[in-house]
């Protein structure tokens, strides 16, 4: 009788210091997959800058590659290993304004590099397991590719739980041109200073899959 206390007891204990585990176990077999998530169309990616004359804001409003986002097998409470990424083509990117987009595909080099990447690495923690409205905020590791350099970043992260298994998983991060060896546009249109500052902002649509 005692024996069945103890090992009751151990299995709480693993379960109170170690979300991940509780939530591979939510599938009900001992054998269950990791959690995965399919990357829906509402996805979408924004880089925002500054000017002498205003703030630019250039984006891609919908996601349209079949990918998804998995935790990897043998991941820890500690340090959850992702596998997942976003690939986006440079061209798809809108600025609202003709200068500033064609700045944009000549600054990020879209004839040679196409596509930015944005490669998911690891978390820290995960949404609680069974809770289908769940939020955290997290440190997450992200790979960004752009214009043929690849860097990797930590980057804080909020990822959210909803009804229906879809969640939202948003990271933002503030970079230089320089950390992809790239250099400024200097002047647009003859009078337009465009600064060498911007930033990357990611919303993820996701649906649990497994």
């Amino acid at each position: 009788m005692r024996t069945g206390y103890y090992i009751l007891s151990g299995w709480l204990a693993l379960l109170s210091v170690c979300p991940l585990c509780a939530q591979m176990l939510a599938a009900g077999t001992p054998h269950a997959r990791p959690p995965a998530w399919r990357i829906e169309r509402e996805t979408r990616l924004v880089i925002n800058g500054k000017a002498n004359i205003a703030n630019i804001s250039c984006d891609i409003k919908a996601y349209d590659k079949a990918d998804t986002l998995a935790v990897m097998p043998g991941s820890d409470a500690d340090s959850i290993a992702l596998q997942g990424k976003l690939a986006y083509d440079i061209i798809d990117f809108n600025c609202k304004n003709f200068f500033f987009t064609a700045q944009l595909r000549k600054t990020l080099k879209a004839d040679q590099h196409p596509l930015m990447l944005i490669r998911l690495v690891k978390l820290d923690k995960l949404p609680a397991a069974g809770n289908s409205t769940a939020y955290c905020e997290a440190s997450g590791e992200v790979e960004i590719t752009l214009a043929g350099v690849t860097r990797r970043f930590q980057i804080p992260v909020r990822f959210c739980n909803f009804p229906g298994g879809r969640s939202v998983l948003f990271g933002a991060r503030n970079f230089r041109l320089e950390d992809f060896n790239l250099k400024g546009p200097g002047k647009v249109a003859g009078f337009i200073r465009v600064k060498n500052d911007f930033k990357v902002e990611f919303h993820m649509a996701l649906t649990r899959i497994q």
